[in-house]
């Protein structure tokens, strides 16, 4: 009974998160307790538990997975629930916890009592305190969660009791949970080999990676990403090119937008800068902007300041934009933080936009 209430509250707490294909768990029994564990974490149970891949709803309507492993000792539940968020999706960490800690309680319509800052398996994280009638009887919820950045995964653990009393297991479920160290993504690919390039299978377009920044060229454009972009071509007849974009921590994002235009095509360069100027801004709400012409990558180009708000949070952003003439091409190089001004990662993105003349 526990272990089905716990997995409607943490299922609902994911959903909050674009949850992708589970991590790669196991259960190892070491005496009277179960190791819950893969690469990235660990958490011990002092009951066998069930461990699942299970779908939840994401807010954008579609479907994702949460690693949830639970287990019932007696009259008391356990359950622990690991959602990896991939890393072409913001996760903004106070609105993100926000909305996992609404959705689990929502979901049961429990009563929140009580909510505080913790710590879990290192990280910073909340504490949320809760009563729930399941069957007749009121149950209390505790709930601690945590945003893992180095992983991308949102991380929940739960204990549902029948009283305020919790025994001592209780206090060892939540302490047992460890983070490994590192930037290993559950959802990525091996993380290319540093200085190698790695054809991407758009156009002629490589990636080079030197530590955590990521050089996307194909010999006549170069930028350098402070995260892992993904690259995917783009077709808008009779225009072809590519988009190259990624999201850091919170609400970070970088992308390069490349368009070409055939040599018998008559193509107008600034109607186009406009429609792409208002098409990449639409996303940005109330937003207030200045325009102005700048020289971007050695070309007279535009550059656009806007302010506004994303997804409910505070935004600042610059977009660079430039008809290449020579190559026929447009591009678009464009940063956003939530910050009040850009951070020294977007500074340096925008500045590391090269065209070869």
């Amino acid at each position: 009974m526990l272990r089905a209430l716990s997995i409607v509250i943490l299922l609902a707490a994911a959903s909050a998160a674009h949850a992708q294909p589970a991590l790669d768990f196991d259960v190892a029994h070491t005496g009277t307790s179960y190791v819950v564990r893969d690469d990235a974490y660990q958490v011990t149970f002092p009951v066998k538990p069930q461990v699942k891949a299970m779908q939840s709803k994401r807010a954008d309507g579609t479907m994702g997975d949460s690693v949830i492993a639970s287990g019932d000792a007696g009259d008391v539940g356990y359950t622990a629930t690991f959602t990896p968020v991939p890393r072409n999706a913001p996760y903004p960490m106070k609105a993100g916890l926000d909305a996992a800690r609404d959705g689990a309680l929502t979901a049961i319509s429990a009563k929140l009592t009580s909510e505080s800052s913790t710590k879990l398996g290192g990280r910073d994280g909340r504490r949320v305190l809760a009563t729930a009638v399941f069957e007749g009887k009121t149950m209390f919820l505790d709930i601690r969660m945590a945003w893992d950045p180095e992983h991308r995964t949102l991380v929940s653990l739960l204990v549902v009791t029948p009283t305020r009393d919790q025994p001592p297991a209780v206090a060892a479920f939540f302490s047992s949970l460890a983070i490994a160290k590192g930037t290993k993504d559950p959802l990525d690919p091996a993380l290319p080999a540093e200085g190698a390039p790695v054809k991407t299978g758009v156009g002629s377009l490589e990636v080079v990676r030197k530590k955590d920044t990521y050089t996307v060229h194909d010999g006549v454009y170069q930028i350098a990403f402070p995260v892992r972009p993904e690259i995917k071509p783009i077709e808008a007849k009779p225009l072809t090119g590519f988009s190259a974009d990624g999201y850091g921590d919170e609400v970070e994002y970088f992308a390069l937008f490349a368009m070409t235009a055939p040599a018998d095509v008559d193509y107008d360069a600034d109607k186009g800068i406009e429609g792409a100027r208002d098409g990449m801004l639409k996303v940005i709400e109330g937003q207030s902007r200045d325009e102005k012409k700048a020289t971007i990558a050695g070309l007279p180009g535009r550059r656009i300041v806007v302010s506004g708000k994303f997804r409910g949070l505070p935004v600042h952003g610059e977009a660079d934009m430039v008809w290449d003439a020579k190559h026929r091409t447009l591009l678009a190089a464009f940063a956003l933080t939530k910050q009040g001004a850009l951070t020294p990662a977007a500074h340096a993105f925008l500045a590391s936009f090269a065209i070869k003349h």
